[in-house]
Parts: C-alpha cells; structure tokens; sequence
C-alpha cells in the first residue's frame, strides 16, 4: 500500500487542483432536493494531514451517486495548508462551492459551533450526521500529552521499521496519522499557522448541540474512549470511533457513506476494519467500535458501582496484566473491559452485570491481531480508558480528576 501512494498522490493533487481552480465562484445552494439527511464533514486539516484531504473528499464525491443524492448530502467544512476555508456541498458525484471563508482556526470550537449552525440553517434536514477529521488524542491535554509521549515506544519509520525514539528526533510518517510530533494534538485537531492550537473536549463538547446527530464518527485517532463518550452522550444517538491510532488514509469513504445515510452502522465499522485488515505489517492496524450513546449514562452507574466496592483493590491492579492500546512509554490507555475484568478477578453479580450493561452500550467492535506491528491485541472491547496511576500522581492525574466521567463515576477522585 505504500508503493501505491506515489499514483495517488499525483492523482489527488490533480483533483484538488480542480477542486479549489472554482474556489472562487460560490455555487448556489441546491434547494431543489427533497433531502432527509445531511452529513456534516468538519475536516480540520491545517497541519500535516492537508495532503489527504483531496482523496478522502473525492472518495465521497464517487459514493454519492445520483440515487443516494435524492434524499442525502454531504456538506464538508475544508481547512487545509495555505488554502482559505471552503464549505462544500456534495451530491450526484460533483462539487459545489457553497461558501469561501477568510481565514479561520478550526481548532477553535466557537468556528465549529459556527459551522454546525450554517449547515443546519442552509441545510434544514430531518436528520444529520457529522464526521470530525483530523488529529485527535482524546481527552488528554498538552501538559499530559508532553508527559506521556516525551519517549515513544516502537515509534515506527517511514521504511516501516520501529526503533526506541525521543519525541525531539520523531520523524513524520508518510502514513501514520500522527499525533506525537512536537505535541500536535489536543483533544482533536491540530492548527500549524496559528501556532499549534487545538481543541479541549470540554470545548468541543459545547460547542456541539445536544440530540442533534444520529451519529457522531471520529475519522481522528483514540478518540473512542470512555472518557470522550461520556462526554459526548447527549450529542448523538451513536459514535463511531477507534481506540488505536488511525492509518492517515483515514475511513474508506468510497464504501461508508452508503450505510452512513441507511444507518447501517455496524457496516461501517466492519468496512473500515477490512479496509485496513487485508495489508500487512504496521499498516495491518485498525480498531473501531460501534458506542450506543443512549446506554452510556447506565454504564457510568454501573462502572461508579465498581468504584465504590472495589475501592480498595483499584491501587493493587496489575496494569501490566490489562491490555495496553497505545504506544507511549507511560501508557494511559487501556481496554476497558479487560481492565474491569483484571480489577473485579471473578465472575460474579456486578462483573455480569456491568458486562451486560456493556455490550448494550458497545454493540460492536472490532480489531486487527497488532497494533503498528508493535504489540499484539489480544483483547479490544472497543473502548479504552485512562486509569489515574500513582507515578502520574502529578502530571497527569489532576486533569483526568477534571473530565466528566472522572467526576461522575469517582474514579481517581
């Protein structure tokens, strides 16, 4: 698949140059269509992700052919290197222009709040989905991810080999999409020209309306954790995300947008598994899970459950026994599951409870044997989690203390 990239590039550099030639000229807003759903594309690719914004777009443009188009669109907020921001829409397999910005930040969440209100204003639907791309960490911040990722574990090389790195000597992947490289992630995203910004969930949280989307879909990496779940609950029915990092080619629009629109939700997880699952090595790395936001808020009570009767044997876990889903030397993500079942060590009421209880809450989940061809998965429940550790006593800990899901369930509080 690297091999191949040398076509592609070219091939999408062709397309983007088409693509922003009509910049310029604003396309008038199609009023014609009786649409029943919209999905909103926020890609915030003002950082070294810019380059694979023209094949994701296009691949979109392909799948929404001209009897998709009679009932779903897709309007896509594009922020790219050296380029100003464009709304497009997208239907019948061609692109409109519907609006060129001056220059924004995307990472600031007042332009996404922004650009979800003008797309529900411009585009009154029944229903909406909305897609962030970009890069993403989850709920950790900069001081935390400093910390954690000064010393990468297995860092793997643009020849596809993994050697012991510090985070100063890094070097940029042609096809990971990285989030360790001088800090370049927040939460979600990653603005270069204003001097690395990014965005807090707490922020993106707000920013987002409460029960307005079927569906959430993270296209950004290791934002399918527990703690961005609990946070987001009341934004959407469903989130669609991954716990492991994501290949930069992102999700396979070509196959997703489809069972996107159908709600067929399990489907897009399964494509963006066998997307990545049929290559080798490291580029053999993909984890997704389908999270039924509804049932989050019943786990949390039974995770705060957990909490309180196994208080005193949360400090006596053997970590080293749960498994890891990150490549950090100071891990901080974890399987949710296997950490539940190495913390309860047997089969009884609560731990049958709270896995029932979890399997509403994540009806499917998937991933590859390895991860980066780093370490091998051997259990993926389809959300990670944090565990406030004591070595993280003081970097750390006191901004988990801060998250929702810290304060609700008591866990390292």
């Amino acid at each position: 698949m690297i091999q191949k990239r040398g076509l592609k590039f070219i091939l999408s550099l062709l397309f983007v140059i088409l693509l922003y030639a009509g910049c310029t000229e604003v396309d008038p807003i199609n009023t014609k269509r009786d649409i029943k759903h919209t999905i909103i594309v926020y890609m915030a690719a003002d950082n070294n992700l810019t380059g694979y914004v023209a094949d994701n777009i296009d691949k979109m443009r392909v799948a929404m052919n001209n009897e998709l188009s009679k009932e779903n669109t897709i309007v896509a907020y594009v922020d790219q290197l050296n380029k100003k921001p464009c709304l497009l829409e997208i239907y019948n397999q061609k692109i409109d222009t519907v609006q060129v910005y001056d220059e924004m930040n995307s990472t600031d969440s007042e332009v996404l709040e922004s650009i979800i209100g003008e797309v529900i204003d411009k585009y009154p639907s029944p229903s909406y989905g909305l897609i962030m791309w970009s890069h993403g960490s989850g709920w950790l911040n900069q001081k935390s991810l400093s910390y954690i990722s000064y010393n990468i574990f297995g860092a793997p090389l643009r020849d596809g080999s993994v050697r012991e790195t510090s985070i100063a000597n890094y070097p940029i992947s042609d096809w990971i999409r990285d989030p360790y490289r001088e800090i370049e992630t927040k939460a979600f995203g990653y603005e270069q020209k204003e001097g690395a910004t990014w965005m807090e969930l707490s922020d993106m949280a707000d920013a987002m309306p409460d029960n307005r989307f079927d569906y959430i879909l993270f296209d950004a990496c290791s934002m399918a954790n527990i703690e961005v779940a609990y946070a987001l609950r009341n934004k959407s029915d469903y989130l669609i995300g991954s716990a492991l990092e994501i290949l930069a080619d992102g999700f396979p629009y070509g196959n997703i947008i489809k069972p996107l629109c159908e709600g067929e939700y399990s489907l897009v997880c399964q494509f963006f598994y066998d997307e990545y699952n049929q290559y080798s090595g490291a580029e053999q790395t993909a984890g997704v899970a389908l999270i039924n936001n509804v049932e989050i808020d019943s786990l949390a009570n039974c995770f705060r459950k957990i909490v309180t009767e196994y208080a005193d044997a949360i400090p006596n876990v053997d970590i080293s026994q749960v498994q890891r889903l990150d490549r950090y030397n100071r891990t901080v993500s974890f399987d949710m599951m296997d950490y539940v079942t190495e913390l309860i060590q047997e089969e009884n009421e609560l731990l049958t409870e709270f896995a029932a209880q979890f399997n509403r809450a994540v009806p499917y989940s998937i991933s590859t044997p390895r991860y980066l061809n780093i370490f091998d998965v051997n259990a993926y429940s389809g959300l990670s989690m944090y565990v406030p550790l004591p070595q993280y006593k003081s970097v750390v800990n006191p901004y988990f203390l801060e998250t929702e899901w810290s304060r609700f369930t008591n866990f390292g509080q």
